[in-house]
């Protein structure tokens, strides 16, 4: 099976601020945060399975996404997005601390 490049970038795009949004989220709601615990145990293992599972549905709903021309340049905002994200969860916390 031939991997779609362009699929796998939006898939990572979307879990990634998947991932930033529902921690900050759990951080605001309690209910939410215990909603997530419910499920396994402690809600960063929850986090992380929905996650894995949003990935794979993601990659599969953009598989007939057209293939990207410049995959450096994808790779690159996929890299910043990164970034971005763990500056955002970083600045949050520091924040969520500091009140």
């Amino acid at each position: 099976m031939t991997k779609n490049i362009t699929a796998l970038i939006y898939a990572t795009l979307g879990t990634i601020w998947f991932t930033v949004l529902v921690t900050i989220w759990a951080e605001f709601s309690e209910p939410f945060k215990n909603s997530l615990k419910a499920v396994t145990g402690h809600h960063w293992t929850t986090k992380s399975i929905f996650a894995v599972i949003l990935f794979f549905l993601l990659y599969f709903v953009f598989l007939k996404t057209k293939e990207s021309t410049n995959i450096k340049k994808s790779i690159n905002f996929v890299l910043l997005n990164t970034i971005l994200g763990g500056l955002a969860l970083f600045i949050f916390f520091i924040w969520h601390f500091l009140r």
